[in-house]
């Protein structure tokens, strides 16, 4: 087992066990969606190759509304398209099994109900909205355990905001914290603290290794004997895996973050955005996630100095 001060370190344990260049990183596809009903539909003739922000996962994927469906159709019109899942194989893949298998069990069921609701559509290529908001839960999920994992958010804090239908944490009050089929049983821990840092820790390894089917590497807690993975670099990934390929690289990188410093923003970042191409971003010295966020608090403080003076000339 590992020990308790392996939990919050994580490593990658096959090739290339380093960032992925940005010019490396392939686009993904976007479109127009709209919501038809329980469907999210692309526009015929709207696809187009994009480049998702770096670090979306720390900032833009947090902000907007996912429970709102006409949000999460914007979201990805902007950023990328998702694909449909096999759920069943999502279940293994995440252990669900052996977590929450009352919440998996009710999810399956949603997807399956909303996929019959209108059966003379093609399921093929189309998702459902219960879908696609799932998977941005998920990975939406994985930031906050990432950022739980290196310190930048309390563990309790963490697992408060979780939003999976089917990664549900255990209650605070629950012993009954395991992983049927895991290499790590919380139960082995006495202090209840350390078993939410350790599930955290391997809900954020099951989440971001799911989405990293795309590309031919894993990470794992730190310490713990590894599993055995086969991989395929997909022509076309989707903006579920290149959201958990940005968490893989800061955890291959050891990237420390920092907290924009702009009073109305608070994104945790390690690259400043918007004042370079394309994956040539700022990495030290910078106050703020973005030249935007650096203008604002340029001039709210200019605005404030303009008063003082204002009045100090009084």
């Amino acid at each position: 087992m590992a020990s308790s001060d392996d939990i919050n370190a994580f490593r990658f344990a096959h090739w290339p066990g380093r960032p992925v260049e940005p010019k490396h990183v392939p686009p993904v596809w976007a479109g127009r969606y709209s919501v038809d009903g329980v469907w999210l539909v692309g526009a015929a003739g709207s696809a187009v190759e994009v480049h998702p922000p770096q670090e979306l996962f720390l900032g833009g994927l947090l902000r907007f509304d996912v429970a709102n469906p006409d949000a999460v159709a914007a979201f990805l019109s902007e950023n990328g398209s998702l694909k449909k899942w096999d759920w069943q194989t999502a279940s293994v893949a995440l252990d669900v099994g052996s977590w929450r298998v009352e919440g998996w069990d009710a999810f399956y069921r949603e997807v399956r109900r909303a996929r019959l609701s209108n059966p003379a559509r093609d399921p093929r290529g189309t998702l459902t909205i219960l879908e696609a908001t799932e998977q941005l839960r998920l990975a939406r999920d994985a930031t906050r355990y990432y950022l739980a994992a290196t310190g930048h958010m309390g563990v309790d804090d963490a697992l408060a905001a979780s939003e999976s239908a089917i990664l549900r944490p255990p209650d605070p009050g629950d012993d009954t914290w395991s992983w049927a089929f895991g290499r790590i049983d919380p139960m082995q821990c006495e202090d209840p603290s350390e078993r939410r840092r350790i599930w955290t820790a391997r809900a954020m390894e099951g989440i971001v290794n799911f989405g990293l089917r795309d590309f031919p590497m894993t990470i794992q807690v730190a310490g713990v004997e590894a599993d055995r993975f086969t991989h395929i670099w997909q022509r076309e990934p989707t903006l579920f895996g290149i959201l958990c390929l940005q968490i893989a690289d800061l955890i291959a990188e050891g990237a420390s973050l920092r907290q924009c410093k702009n009073e109305s923003c608070g994104q945790w970042f390690s690259r400043q955005s918007g004042r370079a191409e394309y994956g040539q971003h700022r990495t030290t010295g910078v106050l703020y996630c973005s030249a935007s966020c650096a203008r604002t608090q340029g001039s709210r403080e200019w605005r404030r100095r303009k008063r003082a003076e204002k009045e100090g000339s009084k």
